[in-house]
């Protein structure tokens, strides 16, 4: 009889345990998921550079038609010199560079480029861009980003909208 007794309270106990032991799993699932998800977001931002200010008015309308599609992107700005720029997108501290066409010329290996828009504001004086110059987009090749391709695309088709005369590419 205390052999049976004693095979209960154990099997209780057991039962209990896994009772326990299945609420404390579930419950760290459930905090687990956010942290995940928001690992997952974190690559989400887009770092783009440009050669100079005027050159992001060129790319303006393409950028804000990329927000609206995709709002879970966010996007970095900076400038600086085609040289720097093209340095920084070969180690990847920036996904996207705006540059002339003239110094996307001289792209190291692994860099591609795309034409993107046309210079629409007054002329920059401090890098000598004239008003109507091509600007390129330069990105790595090794590096893969649908967030980044993505934003390529808006660029590309934006550029290919003004071209063409097209009404409304959001349509």
């Amino acid at each position: 009889m205390k052999d049976m007794a004693l095979l209960m309270i154990t099997l209780a106990a057991f039962a209990f345990g896994y009772f326990v032991m299945k609420k404390a799993d579930d419950f760290m699932e459930e905090n687990h998921r956010p942290a995940i998800a928001g690992k997952r977001d974190k690559g989400r931002r887009i770092r783009i550079a440009a050669e100079t200010p005027e050159i992001f008015d060129s790319a303006a309308s393409a950028l804000e038609h990329c927000s609206h599609v995709a709002p879970h992107m966010e996007f970095g700005f900076s400038s600086g010199s085609a040289r720097r720029l093209l340095k920084r997108v070969s180690n990847g501290s920036v996904d996207i560079a705006l540059v002339s066409e003239k110094s996307a010329g001289k792209l190291k290996k692994g860099l591609t480029c795309v034409r993107v828009a046309q210079v629409r504001g007054p002329a920059s004086a401090e890098a000598e861009l004239e008003e109507g110059q091509q600007i390129c987009a330069v990105w790595s090749k090794n590096i893969r980003s649908k967030d980044r391709d993505r934003v390529i695309f808006a660029l590309e088709n934006e550029h290919r909208r003004l071209k063409n005369g097209y009404c409304d590419y959001l349509g």
